[in-house]
Parts: structure tokens; sequence; C-alpha cells
């Protein structure tokens, strides 16, 4: 019941309780006086109260129909504010679902964003190797590979220097098609048509065959085949065609059929441009420069010199002289001098003219005989030593002679370097070329001779002293013939 239903049973009772009082207490009043109305009017209060009572009931008969129609209403207002209330719960769980719902969106779209931008960055990143892949691309071609895959090098640059990802990304896939296919050419082989340049310097047309890193290419009229190799300066291949009749025919024979026992390169071309490096003798001198002329004439100087010594010191005495001596010695014991004379002419320099001089001097005393044959031991060594000094000025003066052309090499290279710059090594070389050669001739001249002079120098004191040894023995054996020496005689062949 609400609040206003209540409040109007409360005056509906309280109505009816008066008007219930006014009917029992009117027929309890005294009776009145003589002035007192009439009997009718009784009657008159009578029905008045009837019709209040009537009135009463109706009301309270309408109050009580209201109120159970109030009951009624409230019952199914009732109802209606539970139906309410279940909505209410109901939306509340809906509401309560939604948020949830609306989170886990949230948190998928956070996660979905968190992923588009970690492909973002993956995409990124794929196409950087990409670009860092292509710039070592080119490196990673064969040497005639160049010309099959320029253009699409050429749309696989143009999608990589696109704006939009789209054209990376199609470009990024043909490069890696372009690589499967390499490393395919890699391992299969491969020919195909390209050109190449003749000795000339010449680009001819022809076809190539792709051998791992190898490449050999054969002309259209087959006058060019050989090993392709990287050409400084050309995007063209040069061809080395230094082979022989059998190794050019395999080589045609695995470009046009694809088989062939070709001669391989393990080295990748770097064996044939050292090879193409070496130059002859007289170009290599050549390159020398102008000191190149007094350093091989100085070395032509040396070599003749020591040519002449080694055969002129080969013929002196050796270590068989001390034999001789004592043949020449029981010979004249034997009386027989015409045979030690013969014995004496047959010894090597400087020994046989020395014993020759001393057998011509037989009645000589002991100390006379002594500087008789010293005498012609000093008459002989000149012979051995001569031209020993030049040899070692010529040896001193090689490394000079070197030392001038660095200087003059050295001061070209650098007017070259002061007009040209430093950029182009090529236009260096010559100046650097007759630096190191000059140098490298004269240390070639002067090693040799100084050895030369040093081994030449030690025969001429070795025979020297095998002399002296022949010729102490030799003058021994004539003063134990008869010569008695004189008193406070001088060691033999000592000059003194």
């Amino acid at each position: 019941m609400t609040p206003r239903s209540v409040r109007r049973r409360a005056v509906v009772a309280a109505l009816t309780a008066g008007l219930a009082w006014l009917a029992l207490a009117a027929p309890l009043a005294p009776a009145a006086d003589d002035g007192a109305p009439p009997p009718a009017a009784d009657d008159a209060v009578s029905q008045a109260v009837r019709a209040t009572l009537a009135d009463i009931a109706a009301t309270t008969k309408a109050i009580e129909e209201q109120t159970a129609q109030a009951t009624r209403e409230q019952a199914d207002l009732e109802r209606e504010i539970r139906a309410l209330r279940q909505d209410v719960a109901a939306l509340r769980r809906q509401a309560f679902e939604t948020d949830q719902s609306d989170a886990r969106t949230n948190e998928s779209l956070a996660r979905v964003e968190a992923e588009a931008r970690l492909a973002a960055d993956r995409l990124a990143a794929l196409h950087t190797i990409c670009l860092d892949y292509r710039q070592a691309f080119d490196s990673r071609l064969g040497i005639a590979e160049h010309q099959s895959v320029a253009d699409p090098l050429a749309r696989i640059d143009a999608g990589l220097a696109a704006g939009d990802d789209a054209g990376r990304d199609a470009a990024c896939l043909q490069l890696l098609d372009l690589g499967l296919a390499h490393a395919g050419r890699q391992t299969a082989g491969a020919r195909f048509a390209g050109q190449a340049a003749n000795a000339a310097g010449e680009v001819v047309g022809g076809r190539f065959a792709q051998v791992g890193p190898l490449a050999y290419f054969v002309s259209d009229d087959g006058a060019l085949c050989g090993v392709a190799q990287a050409q400084a300066g050309s995007v063209y291949p040069a061809v080395f065609s230094g082979f022989d009749a059998e190794g050019s025919r395999e080589i045609s024979r695995l470009v046009e059929g694809g088989r062939g026992v070709v001669p391989v390169d393990p080295t990748l071309g770097y064996a044939v441009r050292i090879e193409q490096t070496r130059d002859t003798l007289w170009v290599h001198l050549w390159k020398g420069g102008p000191v190149m002329v007094p350093l091989l004439a100085l070395g032509l100087f040396c070599a003749v010199v020591a040519a002449y010594k080694l055969i002129t010191l080969g013929r002196t005495v050796n270590s068989t002289a001390e034999a001789r001596i004592a043949e020449i010695l029981t010979a004249l014991d034997g009386g027989d001098r015409p045979r030690a004379q013969a014995i004496a002419a047959s010894l090597r320099r400087p020994l046989g003219p020395v014993i020759l001089e001393g057998l011509a001097h037989p009645e000589a005393g002991k100390e006379h005989l002594e500087e008789i044959l010293y005498e012609r031991l000093v008459t002989q060594t000149p012979a051995l030593e001569r031209l020993l000094s030049p040899l070692a000025v010529g040896a001193s003066a090689a490394p000079l002679l070197g030392l001038l052309g660095t200087v003059t090499g050295m001061i070209h290279t650098f007017k070259l370097i002061t007009v040209f710059g430093s950029g182009d090594a090529k236009l260096l070389s010559s100046g650097i070329s007759e630096a190191l050669i000059t140098t490298e001739v004269g240390l070639m001249i002067a090693i040799p001779a100084l050895l030369i002079h040093a081994y030449l120098s030690r025969r001429v004191r070795r025979a020297v002293s095998l002399t002296q040894q022949s010729a102490v023995m030799f003058l021994n054996g004539m003063s134990g013939r008869g010569a008695a020496p004189a008193a406070g005689g001088t060691t033999p062949c000592s000059g003194q």
C-alpha cells in the first residue's frame, strides 16, 4: 500500500467513528423544554444521520473498491517493478558483459596493433636486408653474369627505390628469385649470350658458359676462345686465350654443347693476371730508366772481371805443390838437373817461376837464395791481385747507382702526383718501377761481386801462402845439400 491510500483510509475511519458517535449520542439527549423543536426535527436529524451513514457506507464502499483497485494496481506495479528490476539486472549483466567484451576487444586491438607494428618492423628489416643483399649481389655475380641479369636488376632497383611498400615487396621477391637462379647457375652451370673484349680491346659477341665462379667464352666467329676474367674500368670481361689447340677445342665444346674437359684456374683469375703482369727481362730492365745504362755496364764489367779472375786463379798453385817440390829435390839429389827444371816449369803460378829462379842460382847461400825467392814471389803477387780492386769498386758502386735510380724514380713519381694526383696507381707505376728496379739490379750486381771478390782474395792469399810454404821447403832442401846458412840469418821468404 502506498502512503496516500493509508492516509485516505485513516480519514474515512475517523469520519465514520465521528458519525457513529453522533448517531449514538442523539437518542440519549435530554428532553427539551417547552421551547424545544418538535419531534419532526428529531426525525430529520435521524434521517440526516441515516443519510450520512448511507453516504459514509457508500463512500466506504467506494473507498474499499478504490483500495482494492489500488491493491490490484499496486500488485501490478510490484510485478512491473520486479520485471523492471529483472530488466535492470539483465541490463547490468549485459552492460558488464559489454564492458568485458570491450576490454577484450581493446586488448585484442592492442595486440593486433602490436603485431602490426612488429610486422611493419619486420617488413622494414626485410627491406633493409634486401637493400644490403642488392648492394652485395653484384660482387656475387660471375664475371659474365652481369650482362644476363642487367635488365632484371634495373627493374629491381626501380622497385626498391619506390615509395610504397607494395613496390618494394615485389622487388624483394624478384631479387629473391634472381638470387635463387644465381645459386642454381653456380651449382648446375649455365650458358647464355654476351659480349667480351679481345686482346685489342674490341668488344665482340659470343656465348658464355658459367661453371661456378668460372666463365668461358667463345665468340660467334670462333676467333676468340678462352677464360673470361674481370677487366678494370670496363663492364665487359676480357678473355685470356693463351691455351693450346686441345684446350681451346674443349672450351668450344663446353660453350656450345655443355660438356668438355676444360682448364680450371683455382685462383679465380689471379694466376692469369700475375702471368700477364710478368715482363720479359729486357722490358723489366727498360723500366729502370736511364740509370740502368751505367748499372748494366758496371754489371757487365764485374761479370767479365770475375770470370777472368776465376779462370786465372783456377790455374794457381794447389795443395800438391809440396809433393812436386819433393820430386824436384829428389832429382837434384840424383844429379838430374834437367828433370828438376822440367818439374819446376810444370808447376803452377806463382810457385813455378819462383822455383825456376831458385834453380837458376844453385851456388847461392841460403840468405841470398831466400832473397832471390822472395823477390821473385813479390813480382808474381801483383799479377795475382790484378783487377781485384776494380771488382771491389764495382761491387761498392752498384748499390750507389741503384740508390741514384731510386731517387730519380721517386722524383719522377712525385712530379706525376703533383700533376695528376694520387688516385690512379697506373700513372705512378713508372716512377715506382724505376725506383725499385734500379735498386734491385744494383743489389743483384753488388752482392755477387762482393762474394766473388772475397772468394778471389782468399784464393790469392792461399796461393801466396802455398808458394811461401813450398819455397821454404825448397830452400831447406837446397841448404841441406851443402849450402850452410850464414850466422844470424833471417826467416826464409819473410823479406827481412
